[in-house]
């Protein structure tokens, strides 16, 4: 009957393993993902791919779906915030900031947040105030 009773043991641990897997979207605080957020647009342009190269740095068993979903919560509340602008780059022209509409409709789709190997970013945040100079009086 030992043989049995670790079947048992070893039935619930998968079991709560793989309710451990689909709860990393409670896990991951928000709160963090928007300072990752606003500490990497703030710095350069970052590319949407980036941020979840950055939580998987932070976050390193959750899967891509999971991290994208952060990553979209979060940024779509610092668009609602205008803590942060999404810019789409052309070819040979200077990036432009979409408009409100536009920015969440990029955000929430799920392609936009794959980067193709090989691939230049398209869509880029930044934080709002980019090309603002600060100056002491």
């Amino acid at each position: 009957m030992w043989w049995y009773a670790r079947f048992q043991f070893w039935k619930k641990i998968r079991r709560y393993s793989n309710e451990w897997k689909s709860s990393w979207q409670q896990m991951i605080d928000i709160e963090n993902v928007k300072t990752v957020i606003l500490e990497d647009a703030d710095e350069d342009y970052l590319g949407l791919y980036e941020v979840v190269w950055s939580l998987r740095s932070l976050y390193p068993r959750a899967n891509d779906e999971v991290l994208i979903g952060a990553a979209q919560e979060a940024a779509l509340v610092l668009l609602e915030l205008g803590l942060i602008q999404v810019l789409v780059f052309q070819q040979e022209k200077a990036p432009s900031k979409l408009n409100l509409a536009d920015a969440k409709r990029i955000l929430r789709d799920m392609k936009s947040w794959w980067s193709a190997p090989g691939a230049a970013f398209k869509h880029v945040l930044s934080t709002a105030d980019r090309g603002v100079v600060m100056q002491s009086f």
